[in-house]
């Protein structure tokens, strides 16, 4: 009886993850057929989606222009305007905001937020037109429903929020590394990549809201929401190896394991298009496109 159940058991996750998580290699293959780079990250707007590309020393980069389909638009190569890898885009009041690190020694990284206008020609940097963010180490942001932007801080804690008057507020946090922060909902989740990566601990995305910060049983690098199936997607790769799917109260609705080891890739970077989830991982040179219901 028991073999019975666990049988059934493993029966039902195995639809559970085809109907959750199926993998779409048309859509996979139409995306990595756009570039001879490496997918480094995706940014999703209302009538179209930009990739993120660099070659493998990140000497070359540029940004990608696809309709929501992912049929070609445009691309723009960014390589002069950052000597080093470029890790977070948003677009703006109208501009794209990039931020990139333009010199790397042994003991700092030296990053810049640049501003874009939308054919990507430069227009100034962030602290040239908000001087308030002058020497500031903005890592991460992200823009929220009501005309603002927030911008977190590496090694400090601290996040920014711009106004849609300009204005801007600073709040103590007490996370480390924001290497992705997605505002949902009304909130601001911040995933902090030193306690997975480094201390090897969960539980490492907090919450900003109400000008406070909220600990929250999540653990990844990345998180993503979908709209269409209001829900949040989270990817951890350093503990666990694993996506995970809650509702909108941050309930667990499923989970999808991987088989991952240091010489392939793990879940790292997530991003959510209508219907599909896109997995950006270690070694792996496109996002791996999945449907999600």
């Amino acid at each position: 009886m028991s073999e019975n159940k666990e049988n059934l058991s493993l029966r039902i996750n195995q639809v559970k993850e085809k109907y959750f998580f199926s993998a779409n290699e048309t859509v996979t293959s139409k995306i990595s057929a756009l570039s001879d780079l490496f997918f480094r990250d995706t940014m999703v707007e209302t009538d179209f989606v930009l990739f993120l590309a660099s070659s493998a020393d990140r000497k070359q980069k540029e940004v990608i222009i696809t309709d929501k389909d992912y049929n070609f638009i445009n691309r723009f190569d960014l390589s002069r305007h950052y000597p080093w890898n470029m890790f977070c885009f948003q677009k703006y009041n109208g501009d794209f905001f990039v931020g990139g690190a333009v010199s790397v020694s042994a003991s700092k990284v030296m990053r810049n937020v640049k501003i874009f206008s939308a054919d990507f020609s430069l227009i100034c940097t962030l602290e040239e037109r908000y001087p308030y963010f002058a020497g500031k180490p903005i890592l991460s942001f992200a823009k929220d429903d009501i005309g603002g932007m927030y911008f977190c801080e590496d090694m400090t804690g601290i996040t920014h929020y711009l106004d849609k008057n300009g204005v801007v507020s600073s709040f103590q946090g007490e996370f480390t590394s924001p290497y992705q922060i997605v505002y949902a909902k009304g909130k601001l989740y911040i995933a902090d990549l030193f306690k997975t990566l480094n201390l090897k601990t969960g539980r490492n995305i907090s919450v900003f809201a109400g000008n406070k910060f909220q600990q929250t049983e999540l653990t990844g690098e990345s998180i993503g929401y979908s709209g269409q199936t209001d829900s949040f997607y989270v990817s951890s790769g350093y503990i666990e190896k694993c996506i995970r799917k809650y509702d909108a109260q941050c309930n667990l609705l499923f989970t999808k394991d991987f088989e991952f080891n240091d010489n392939k890739y793990r879940p790292v970077i997530i991003a959510v298009n209508k219907n599909n989830l896109l997995l950006y991982a270690r070694n792996q040179r496109y996002p791996i496109v999945y449907d999600i219901y």
